[in-house]
């Protein structure tokens, strides 16, 4: 998930939707992001998930992670 795959998801969120748990683990499968505006960009994206997901339903995502998986999440400010 490069910079133009981060713009689909930031342009069309609910799309992605039924892919968050891969995604978040390819996310936290990077050792290393250069590109500060990428990493602005994958901030972006997981806060308005957050913000979408309501009662619930984020937790209940994130609990389908790791607990590695969601450590290297926290980076991103989720």
């Amino acid at each position: 998930m490069g910079f133009l795959k981060c713009c689909q998801v930031k342009a069309n969120p609910s799309g992605a939707l039924s892919s968050l748990v891969f995604m978040c683990k390819a996310i936290a499968s990077w050792h290393e992001i250069r590109s500060e505006d990428l990493h602005n960009d994958i901030c972006e994206v997981l806060r308005g998930y957050k913000q979408m997901l309501r009662n619930g339903a984020w937790d209940q995502c994130m609990s389908a992670l790791e607990p590695p998986v969601k450590d290297k999440l926290s980076k991103y400010q989720v």
